[in-house]
């Protein structure tokens, strides 16, 4: 049974692009963080494939859509992440592009295809429910980039 990932496109070095983000929101109590909890039952950041013709940006600003219902500007780019993982036998090597994602509307919800569910996190919260490593550096990255702003405005 062929997966998603297998039929995403890959670029001249094999690679699988994907691309999201990390959508705040400033409230009275603070930077609060919105993640997704896939089917296994991990808190995420909402990302996903780069389809063609797309850029990096524009994907990321879809899949947070698509994955939160939040509509975001991105303010930011944290930076990207490389790993690979195996489908079968066949390994498929990834690279995802994250960004820093103020929200600007919607309504935060997920996907239930995609998801299980949505929620509002604080900073330290955040940190501590996310589930993979290289997740926890992005949002520590965002909540040092909004402090940053925080203390020049």
């Amino acid at each position: 049974m062929a997966t998603g990932e297998e039929l995403r496109p890959t670029d001249a070095e094999g690679i699988t692009r994907s691309a999201g983000g990390v959508p705040f929101r400033w409230t009275e109590g603070g930077i609060q963080f919105a993640l997704v909890r896939s089917h296994t039952g991990n808190w995420v950041l909402p990302k996903g494939g780069v389809e063609p013709g797309e850029t990096v940006e524009q994907a990321a600003v879809r899949e947070i859509a698509e994955e939160t219902g939040l509509d975001t500007k991105l303010t930011q780019n944290l930076g990207d992440v490389r790993y690979h993982f195996m489908v079968g036998e066949r390994r498929l090597d990834k690279e995802v592009s994250h960004y820093l994602a103020r929200v600007v509307g919607g309504c935060l919800r997920h996907d239930p295809v995609e998801h299980v569910a949505s929620a509002w996190f604080g900073s330290e919260e955040a940190v501590k429910v996310a589930r993979y490593p290289n997740e926890i550096r992005m949002i520590e990255r965002a909540v040092a980039a909004l402090r940053r702003l925080a203390g020049a405005t």
